[in-house]
């Protein structure tokens, strides 16, 4: 953990130093974005002199690689999801309080696509009560607080989304990932490096702690905070 991605750098580097035997194997590194990436080649190349044989992957071509899917856009994904949220709130402006008075729509319906997407990651639990018919929205000592009423309309329309999709959502999926995964051991691969974001979510993390059962996972994380940066260590998970 640190709170500056170029002192990850050595970190990157020593993994990347633990070459798999076989030169044709290719090493995987996870990042956040296109700009993450491109900036990590550029630096491989500087300190190797030239970026091979390593894979650069988004979060969810890793997950279509581990999982072994050909279609890694699923319709959850907030690139695909924007336009099921806009063609439910086309035809139901009212779904989403302001809707109908926006002048720009595909705007509305990503920043409601990319909402539901960081509900999948982070809040995984409370999406698969949404999934079984409950508007609830935290869980305390007692159990789940209901969802206040003004955020209702959010539980309604991703209920409608489920059912617009036809499919399970992220959250939903995670025990038939973790699964997956114990089942397809011989074909993972042998280390991985999670580089440069700020953190894993509830679903991620789940997943990512499932893989490190079978293989070597590094997790290189950005963090602003000075005092966690000088509590962590590097491990692998």
């Amino acid at each position: 953990v640190a709170g500056r991605v170029e002192d990850l750098l050595p970190t990157l580097f020593e993994h990347l130093g633990r070459a798999p035997a076989d030169p044709f194997i290719p090493q995987i590194v996870v990042v956040p974005n296109a700009g993450m990436a491109d900036w990590v080649r550029h630096r491989v190349a500087l300190e190797y002199g030239i970026a091979a044989n390593v894979d650069l992957l988004f979060p969810g071509r890793f997950r279509g690689l581990i999982l072994g899917e050909e279609d890694t856009g699923a319709d959850w994904e907030p690139r695909r999801l924007v336009w099921h949220v806009l063609d439910e709130l086309t035809s139901d402006p009212a779904a989403a309080p302001g809707f109908a008075r926006t002048d720009r729509p595909v705007v509305a319906a990503r920043r409601i696509a990319e909402l539901f997407d960081r509900y999948a990651i982070y809040r995984p639990e409370m999406v698969r009560c949404w999934a079984d018919g409950l508007d609830v929205h935290r869980a305390t000592d007692d159990g789940w607080e209901p969802v206040p009423e003004p955020y209702r309309w959010q539980t309604e329309l991703w209920r409608r989304l489920r059912a617009r999709v036809g499919e399970p959502s992220r959250a939903e999926e995670t025990d038939r990932i973790r699964r997956h995964i114990a089942d397809r051991t011989a074909e993972i691969p042998g280390a991985i490096a999670l580089f440069g974001a700020s953190g894993l979510g509830g679903a991620h993390a789940g997943v990512v702690t499932e893989l490190a059962a079978h293989a070597r996972v590094d997790a290189m994380l950005l963090t602003p905070s000075p005092a966690a940066s000088a509590r962590a260590t590097h491990h692998p998970l």
